[in-house]
């Protein structure tokens, strides 16, 4: 089973990435109200038969290898 992992920054995080996109994207004349930037990873699984077993191994990842508690978000999804 393949599982995809979205990582980004919390609301409540300034993002100077985040807002230097969105003044490149004015100057150029490009309206936009929000940017938000962040990262994925695919990662397939092999011997795991179940989607609640991947959403337990999902969420575990998230919280403890790929996102900063502190400053990070996470959602996932299960590509079959």
């Amino acid at each position: 089973m393949k599982l995809r992992l979205y990582i980004f920054p919390k609301k409540n995080v300034l993002d100077p990435q985040a807002n230097m996109i969105s003044q490149l994207l004015a100057r150029k004349n490009h309206k936009v109200n929000e940017v938000h930037r962040g990262k994925f990873f695919d990662i397939n699984f092999n011997e795991i038969n179940s989607r609640s077993e991947l959403e337990e191994i999902a969420h575990d990842i998230c919280q403890n290898i790929f996102a900063n508690k502190v400053s990070e978000d996470y959602k996932f999804e299960i590509l079959e």
